[in-house]
């Protein structure tokens, strides 16, 4: 019999997505089952768990007191499988990751090629997001660890290795400032830009970077796929500001140049993090060790 029952299940998706809708098609099963789930938690608790609006739904009080006891629940299983997998002998040879996009692109598969060779057969999911939702994730016990941009302090997990990555303005190799050994704002402010939207860590130091000349800018496009910005560049589009992390293939291959701004403080900091780095099985552990030698390497 599952610890965590169906009904807590449905109740648990139907938050996160806001739609009984959304809920079903994530679980498979029809929406009025999901609903009859929730339905019968309420009658068992007696007690109103979701409000009901006409565009989706949301938990009440009592439900946000249930959706915590739910995540409590499923971290104190995922412990109680590993704590059995490892009086089996059998320790469970997966680890679950979060990342920013340029992270997962540019540094986990060299961490994956490495890990498999120290540990053979070990699996890995990766989730692709922004560093909030992923940390959230983290805190939870959905995932085992995230390596993402500008990790806030957290009693909720612990930064077990970090280092700086430079910012600076990306170009085509013929556009003009690309002759410029270093550029400054006002050397950028007259070219179409390309830039980051909110949910992307960049977005912050973009703010105080151009807050005296934002309106000055010809933002072209506004975007949250580094891929998508990356692109454009490429096409002439404009020019964007990125980390060296971000374009590191790139400038490598000579497609997009990079060039310091001479400001000041134009550094996004790389972090990993886990829940509790006291107790880490091995193959988190191996993992740690094979992304902070990524980290560690020269991007510029």
């Amino acid at each position: 019999m599952p610890i965590i029952t169906a009904s807590a299940r449905c109740f648990e998706e139907t938050v996160r997505s806001g739609s009984i809708r959304k809920a079903s098609e994530v679980l498979n099963l029809s929406a009025s089952a999901v609903n009859r789930h929730i339905l019968n938690l309420e009658a068992e608790y007696g007690i109103v768990l979701l409000e009901r609006l006409p565009r989706g739904v949301v938990a009440t009080e009592a439900g946000h007191v249930l959706l915590a006891l739910i995540e409590k629940w499923r971290l104190e299983l995922d412990e109680t499988h590993r704590s059995f997998e490892i009086l089996r002998g059998q320790e469970k040879l997966h680890v679950s990751i979060g990342a920013n996009e340029s992270v997962a692109e540019h540094l986990f598969p060299a961490a994956l090629a490495a890990l498999r060779t120290a540990v053979p057969g070990i699996s890995c999911t990766v989730t692709v997001g922004g560093t909030d939702e992923l940390t959230a994730s983290l805190a939870s016990g959905r995932l085992d660890a995230v390596v993402a941009f500008n990790l806030r302090r957290s009693a909720d997990f612990w930064i077990v290795n970090s280092r700086d990555m430079p910012i600076g303005i990306v170009t085509t190799p013929d556009h003009p400032l690309a002759r410029k050994p270093a550029v400054t704002l006002a050397d950028c402010v007259d070219y179409p830009m390309v830039l980051a939207d909110d949910s992307l860590t960049l977005k912050p130091l973009l703010d105080a970077l151009f807050s005296g000349s934002i309106e000055r800018l010809d933002r072209v496009l506004t975007t949250n796929s580094i891929g998508l910005i990356k692109k454009a560049v490429a096409s002439g589009a404009g020019i964007s500001v990125l980390s060296a992390l971000d374009v590191a293939f790139e400038v490598d291959n000579r497609s997009l140049v990079m060039r310091t701004l001479s400001e000041p403080g134009m550094v996004q900091t790389l972090s990993m993090a886990v829940r509790d780095s006291r107790d880490m099985p091995p193959s988190l552990q191996r993992f740690c060790n094979v992304m902070t030698d990524q980290m560690n390497r020269q991007f510029w």
